[in-house]
C-alpha cells in the first residue's frame, strides 16, 4: 500500500490536482471584487471543474519526461586518473 502511494503517477497525479485547485482558488481570491469570481464563487463545481482539467495536464506534463535517473544507474562523472 505504501508502494502505491509513493508510485510515481500516483505521486504526480496527487500533485498536480492540488496545485490546480490551489491555483483556481488562488484566483479567485486574487479578483474578489468581480463578476466572474462572484460567480465562480456561487457554483463550487466550475471550479472543481477548472482543477480537473489544469490538473490532468499537470500530470501529463509530468509524466510525459522520463524518470530522474538514479545514483546506480547513472554514476558521476570521474576524473581520467580518479580511482573506481
Amino acid at each position: 500500500l505504501l508502494g502505491l502511494a509513493l508510485a510515481r503517477v500516483v505521486t504526480a497525479v496527487a500533485a498536480s490536482l492540488g496545485g490546480a485547485l490551489l491555483f483556481g482558488l488562488g484566483l479567485l481570491a486574487c479578483f474578489p471584487g468581480t463578476a466572474l469570481a462572484r460567480e465562480l464563487a456561487g457554483r463550487p463545481a466550475a471550479v472543481a471543474g477548472f482543477a480537473l482539467v489544469v490538473g490532468i495536464a499537470g500530470a501529463a506534463l509530468q509524466l510525459s519526461r522520463p524518470p530522474a535517473p538514479t545514483s546506480r544507474e547513472d554514476p558521476a562523472a570521474r576524473s581520467p586518473g580518479s580511482p573506481p
